[in-house]
Order: structure tokens, then sequence, then C-alpha cells
């Protein structure tokens, strides 16, 4: 094959203006935080890590309308008013237009109670000034995101993590499927990793996309958690120097392997080996705006194919569509 027909090896990118901010959301102990029809508890009795959340903006230049992607250390909606809420808040306090906002949660089963009808229940007094502070740390966040926003390149990468299992196990002797591991199956693996660059090289910010339910720390936990997304972060922050975006993926049926759990080590574990799995992903990116170019061949007792980096200009098409 000619030279000129092998086409570049080019890494998927974007180039645009991009800012990154991050918030404590740890809710207070005592918040209402009964997740798990076994549990024993109503309230949580103290904190395993805190909750995050971490803001990512998007523009094509400083004049373009931006979007905003918001990722927070939270469970799920019982209500879709409590969501609606918060969502209008935001988009209201930042002008856009509601398609321009993604507000993402982590899908933990270790955190505080989101339902303001359990305002009620034991320790849901905390409830309705957490949403706030939820909301008033978002609108905060992405603020400073817009507001410090650079020219800056996304490049994004699939690879693999083994932390997630296939977890519909036909029971024993039954006619039902039971919520955990089958090892006869095979699990989806893969890992999405984003960096974040500025033109000067250094990280700003990744963002990770897994499929795996936070479903570690059940009801023998007391203790609001991350999950394992909580040390994941610190595993990948504390090599970047940089925030971590994390992004649920499909997870509905992948879990981890043991779980069920009241032992937040293991949910550390966890998070540690989908951090590492994260940060080998990172270290297989090439230098953002650079690709592979094949030079030619080399004789040298085989015949040797070369590549070498190139520069490349990432792409700045960026576009908003709510379906």
């Amino acid at each position: 094959m000619h030279r000129s027909a092998i086409p570049p090896f080019r890494p998927a990118a974007f180039a645009g203006r991009i800012g990154v901010a991050q918030r404590d959301i740890t809710p207070p102990a005592g918040i209402f935080a009964r997740n798990w029809g076994a549990a024993r508890h109503d309230v949580a009795s103290g904190i395993h890590r805190p909750l995050m959340l971490v803001c990512a903006t998007f523009a094509t230049n400083a004049s373009a309308e931006p979007l905003v992607l918001i990722g927070a250390d939270l469970g799920w909606w019982k209500s879709a008013q409590d969501e609606r809420n918060l969502r209008e808040g935001i988009l209201k306090a930042l002008g856009l237009d509601a398609s321009r906002l993604m507000f993402c949660l982590s899908h933990t089963h270790a955190g505080p109670g989101t339902f303001s009808e359990d305002a009620v229940k034991p320790g849901g007094e905390h409830i309705l000034p957490f949403l706030q502070k939820v909301q008033d740390m978002a609108i905060d966040a992405a603020t400073e995101a817009l507001a410090s926003a650079v020219p800056a390149t996304l490049s994004w990468q699939y690879g693999h993590c083994s932390l997630a299992v296939n977890r519909d196990l036909p029971e024993p002797g039954g006619q039902r499927y039971l919520v955990g591991m089958n090892p006869a199956e095979k699990a989806d693996d893969t890992l999405l990793t984003g960096r974040i660059t500025t033109a000067e090289g250094a990280v700003m910010g990744t963002i990770v996309n897994y499929a795996c339910h936070p479903t570690t720390l059940a009801w023998d936990n007391e203790l609001i958690s991350p999950d394992y997304i909580g040390a994941m972060r610190e595993t990948v922050e504390h090599a970047t120097g940089a925030p971590c975006l994390f992004l649920q993926g499909a997870s509905g049926e992948l879990s981890p392997g043991e779980q069920y759990s009241g032992d937040t080590a293991l949910a550390d574990r966890y998070g540690r080996q989908l951090g590492l799995a994260v940060l080998s992903s990172l270290n297989g990116m090439l230098p953002a705006g650079k690709e592979l170019v094949f030079e030619g061949a080399v004789e040298s007792g085989a015949p040797l194919g070369v590549w070498r980096e190139g520069d490349f200009s990432p792409s700045t098409d960026l576009k908003a569509e709510m379906k």
C-alpha cells in the first residue's frame, strides 16, 4: 500500500473553550438515608467519603452558548418534580436553554435521601436544605467553570476494566433471577476515558464513563458514601492534579462481584481498581492535537512499517439535542 493511501491514526477529540470546576456536596450525618429494604437504620451515622459535584462546560468560542455537563455523587430521583426544581433553578441562574444542561447522577446506593416527601421521616428535615445546597453548588461550579474557560482540547479513548460483572443470576432450583454475580455470563467491561488538556499541555480535568452499579455498600452500611467512585476519583485526581467527572453507564445488568457489604474498604478497593484502569487509559493517549502518521518502510532484517507523531486539528463541532 502506498504511503499516501494509509490514513493517519487520529484520536477522537474536540477543541474549543472548556472550563472545569468542582464542589463538595456532602450532606450532614443524620440525614435520612434508607436506600435498602433490608436495612435496619433510617439515618446516616457518618461519612465514609465526601460526595462531590464536578462541572465541565464546552463552547466553540467565547461568544457561543455553552454546553454544561454536571456529574454528582447522588443516587436517584423518586420525584420528577424534585429533579425539575433542581434543573430549572440551574437553568434560570445560568440563562441556559434546557437542551444545554446535563445533570447526571452517579447512582450510589449509599447516598442521602433526595425525595422531598421523605421530609417527615427520621432525618428527613435535612433533605430540603440538602437539595438547595446541591442546586447552589451546581450553580456555583458552573459559574466558575464558565468564567474560567480557556482554549482546550477534550480527547477520549476506549479502554477496559474488569470491575463489572454480569448480575443476572438464575436461582439454583428456582424459576427466577437473583440480582447477583453470574460467572457464566460475560460482562461488558468497556471504559471510556476523556482528558481535557490546556493549550500548554496541562491536564485540567478528566471524564470517566463506566457501567457498574455502585452497590458495594448496602443494608449493613450506615455511612454516606460515593461507593467505589470515591476512591476512583481520589486515585485519578492524585495522579492528574485535576477534577474527575464520573458518568454512570448503562449498568442495568452490571455490578461488582462481591457486593451488598458494610465494608467500606471493599468499595475503596474497587475504586482503586477502576482508577488504575483509567490511568492506564490516560497514559495510552497521544498528546493533545497529535496523531500517528505512517512514514514508510524501513528494511532491517524484516520490512518494518514506521509511524511517527504528527499534528492535526481536532474537531470544533459542538451540538446540543434534546429528544
